[in-house]
């Protein structure tokens, strides 16, 4: 359930379905308290691209869809972190997936809404 969601209770005061307070929030959905200071860059990112997918024009279904992309990498480079810091069989595997993917994401997500 995404962080700033509410629970609907209109009918015999069982949830029913998630409310979110806007679509920027349920596309930016990030749980901080998930992150890391090594994806913080791309948090942001996300945070930006995702206000300005809310309000184009053209082409939108695409731009939701590149920012959804750019949050579900994020949020496995986030857990692919999660297990360098906790496991202790892969974790230079796990690290150098990660270090390899940050960069890789930040440059897609900035080349595409800010192109040279």
């Amino acid at each position: 359930m995404p962080a700033n969601a509410e629970k609907d209770t209109t009918q015999n005061g069982s949830p029913n379905e998630i409310a979110v307070s806007s679509f920027f929030d349920y596309l930016t959905d990030i749980d901080s308290a998930d992150g890391f200071r090594a994806t913080d860059v791309i948090k942001y990112l996300i945070q930006t691209i995702g206000h300005d997918a809310c309000s184009v024009k053209r082409n939108s279904l695409s731009t939701y869809e590149l920012v959804q992309a750019a949050r579900e990498n994020y949020e496995a480079i986030n857990g692919l972190i999660r297990l360098v810091d906790t496991d202790g069989e892969n974790t230079w595997e796990n690290f150098l997936k990660y270090t390899k993917a940050i960069d890789p994401l930040e440059e897609y997500i900035f080349q595409f809404f800010f192109p040279r």
